[in-house]
């Protein structure tokens, strides 16, 4: 009980001799302790035992020793001292020396504050007001947040994003570090030998108004070894994720002709959904090339552009001719809900270059990202131009289209463009009965040199749904069709003026399923055939491409013509088998088709790639395999009908295990469906957890000749992407030829995942 009273009545005295000494200062402490010692003129007093000392602002410090001296207003902490502020932020040291005149704290010996938004800075030393507004400190080691480093890579929950520094003067918004080191590697990484990398600069500020973080005489080295110096950079703070400036630079060679080339992009966001990077690429020996990119979001959709041009080449030869070279691509989608029909969608198409070889000699392509769209494609010598408009209904489809098409191969120029417009079409589901279906199309066509054509298509179709005849096992449905074909033609395609046919088609599906079940496995063997008639004679199809395989074998109008129907009488005759195991989730499976086509005549005017001329057609398989955890084969064929040759081949090996992935793909036509053999592989060998090689080669067969072949060394962990990347280009057309490249990146992480679209360095790369 005394010392219960001494207790009280020390808490009642101190608190008076505290409110005294303070009474003009807005922060009063209010102490509690297990024992206190004061001197005989109570001008020192000594706290010892979990002293707790708190303020009417929420202010509080913590120790296991504390003196007051009253008359110099200095209050000393010792042995596990905090002091914590009114926004959750901490100081902690052993020793605490707190002016309460000055408001000013100097803390020495294991000094470690957090702040608001969890960062941990450790400190030989530091004094900071109490408000923690302005701080000076001494050999900092920061581990900083790093949710405020978030990644999509699959170590970003394993990285420790640290910065260092001899001296650090935090005041308002500014934060200068003094021989200031930056990286998001983990510790142990140099002990276990593993890569990493640090951003050295002998100063570092972070405006937090501006959201900037520059750096002067700044190195990046990779596992202590210097590998780029600049005397000024800077980027957006971690809670930027768009922000005007330069983008990383790349360095390549693109041919003896284009010679080495350097590309230095510009972001620049006009507001939170919309932005554009302008990107000069300057060649050595030709004309630099200025690219453009505009991007936009919308709540309903996006529109992006990407455009270029360059004055071409300096040098003219045959190959090289004279002119400048330009390209514009496109594209806007926008979705809209319950106009015309349940969900609508708009979409409009722009692409033009022009010159064949244009996006291949300047290697420009786009890139996928969360934003931008893939628009571009190198290879591609077919362009469209074109706007449509589909809306979807429950059971019904409205669709409107028009469309300008350019092929860059034709060298006649008249014939390179062909036109649509209009098109419009609709399609009724379940109309009258749930089987019924009706589809109407109409289009405008304009090919060639000006050659005109209207088209009107009708087609009514019928399903019934599949039954079985209990008795016999034998499954069965009706299918039929009406196709209603009707143009108007200035030119002979095959007549001239208005003409129409119908084209009624009638099949007749039936199978008869076999299974053999164990608890092991199951198998499933299906003899299946269509019967399929259609009356009248047939236009000449010779010309068109289809070719016959397992996939349109039972097709009612394999051909997929509005006009070419094939006519008469025909057996589609199939055999399919598959095979499975009922062990495990991804079990080994197995399945093989087979099938033919049999008539009554020949029919010569059916293409002649399709081999459905003959009275037989050609055998036409498919063999799949799939073992998910070692072994995937699939297997197309076409073979002749008395089984001699084989004019199609399509074969896909994907072998697979822990450490590795090899695919294999021969792909060959002869005779009357085409002339093609060759052959495509490519090696994803996994060397260690972290490093993978990839092999890829193109060989043409017929040609004997390899169109290229690439090479992929690639490593990364937690903190770090780098890769070596070989590749040899053998294609030559015109001015675009065989050319070497090598390259070798470095991607700091998570900055290369995270600043996608803004102004950020460090990911760096060489192109020789």
């Amino acid at each position: 009980m005394q010392n219960k009273f001494f207790f009280i009545f020390f808490l009642s005295f101190f608190s008076f001799l505290v409110n005294s000494s303070f009474s003009q200062q807005k922060n009063v402490f209010n102490f509690s302790a297990d024992k206190i010692i004061y001197s005989q003129d109570n001008s020192v007093v000594e706290a010892l035992g979990n002293v707790v000392a708190k303020n009417q602002d929420g202010q509080k410090i913590s120790s296991e020793r504390i003196i007051y001296d009253k008359k110099s207003q200095i209050l000393k902490s010792f042995v596990n001292s905090k002091y914590f502020d009114n926004k959750n932020q901490v100081l902690s040291a052993e020793n605490f020396n707190y002016d309460l005149n000055n408001k000013i704290i100097t803390a020495e010996n294991k000094v470690k504050f957090e702040d608001k938004f969890k960062n941990i800075y450790y400190f030989s030393k530091v004094i900071s007001d109490d408000e923690f507004k302005e701080i000076l400190g001494y050999n900092l080691t920061a581990k900083l947040n790093k949710e405020k480093f978030q990644s999509s890579d699959k170590f970003s929950e394993f990285i420790e994003p640290t910065l260092t520094g001899k001296e650090v003067l935090i005041k308002d918004d500014i934060t200068l570090i003094k021989d200031g080191k930056f990286t998001s590697c983990k510790s142990t990484n140099e002990k276990e030998n593993c890569p990493f990398w640090n951003l050295n600069s002998s100063l570092i500020t972070h405006n937090k108004e501006k959201k900037e973080i520059t750096y002067k005489n700044s190195y990046l080295d990779l596992n202590k070894v210097p590998a780029l110096f600049t005397p000024y950079f800077s980027h957006p703070d971690p809670t930027v994720k768009r922000k005007e400036g330069f983008l990383s630079p790349s360095f390549s060679s693109l041919g003896k002709n284009m010679g080495s080339t350097i590309k230095i992009p510009y972001f620049y966001p006009i507001s939170e959904s919309v932005d554009f990077t302008i990107a000069p690429v300057y060649y050595a020996k030709q004309h630099p090339l200025f690219l453009g990119e505009y991007r936009e979001k919308f709540k309903n959709g996006d529109l992006s552009l990407e455009g270029g041009i360059t004055q071409g080449y300096k040098t003219i030869t045959k190959v090289q001719t004279d002119g400048s070279r330009s390209h514009l691509y496109g594209n806007l989608s926008l979705n809209f809900e319950n106009v015309i029909l349940n969900q609508s969608e708009f979409n409009a198409k722009l692409q033009h270059v022009n010159n064949p070889t244009y996006l291949q000699v300047n290697k420009i392509n786009s890139t996928v990202d969360n934003f931008k769209k893939n628009l571009i494609k190198e290879t591609d010598s077919n362009l469209t131009n074109e706007i449509y408009f589909n809306s979807f209904g429950f059971n019904e489809s409205l669709n409107f289209k028009g469309a300008a098409y350019k092929n860059n191969s034709i060298t006649k120029s008249s014939d390179k463009y062909s036109y649509l417009f209009p098109e419009i079409g609709y399609t009724k589901y379940n109309l009258l009965s749930n089987n019924l279906s009706f589809l109407s199309n109409f289009k405008q066509l304009n090919s060639n040199t000006n050659q005109n054509k209207s088209v009107l298509y009708n087609k009514i179709g019928h399903v019934t749904q599949e039954d079985f005849n209990t008795n016999l096992g034998i499954g069965y449905k009706f299918i039929t069709e009406i196709n209603n074909y009707n143009y108007n033609s200035d030119y002979a395609a095959p007549k001239k003026n208005l003409n129409s046919q119908i084209d009624p088609i009638i099949g007749f599906d039936t199978s008869l399923p076999f299974a053999k079940i164990s608890k092991e496995t199951e198998q499933f063997l299906t003899p299946r055939i269509l019967s399929r008639y259609s009356p009248g004679k047939m236009s000449d199809g010779k010309s068109n491409d289809l070719t016959l395989n397992t996939d349109n074998l039972f097709a009612l109008n394999r051909i997929n013509s509005e006009q070419l129907i094939e006519k008469n009488f025909s057996l589609n005759v199939g055999l399919d088998w598959t095979w499975k195991e009922k062990v495990e989730k991804n079990s080994k499976q197995s399945a093989i088709t087979i099938g033919q086509v049999i008539k009554f005549d020949d029919d010569p005017k059916m293409p002649v790639k399709s081999s459905l001329q003959n009275k037989n057609s050609d055998l036409v398989s498919k063999v799949s395999y799939s073992d998910p955890k070692n072994l995937i084969i699939d297997l197309k064929n076409t073979i002749d009908k008395n089984l001699n040759n084989i004019y199609y081949n399509d074969l896909n090996i994907r072998t697979l295990s822990e450490k590795n992935e090899v695919n294999i793909n021969f792909y060959e036509k002869n005779k009357y469906i085409g002339n093609e053999k060759f052959i495509k592989a490519n090696l994803i060998q996994n060397l260690t957890d972290n490093t993978s090689l990839k092999i890829e080669s193109s060989r043409d067969l017929n040609k004997d000749f390899t169109n290229f072949h690439k090479l992929q060394l690639e490593y990364e962990n937690e903190c770090i992407r780098y890769g070596f990347y070989l590749q040899r280009n053998y294609y030559a057309n015109n001015d675009l030829k065989p050319a070497n490249s090598i390259f070798f990146g470095v991607t700091l992480l998570p900055f290369g995942e995270n600043y996608t679209s803004s102004n950020i360095i460090p990911s760096l790369g060489s192109r020789f």
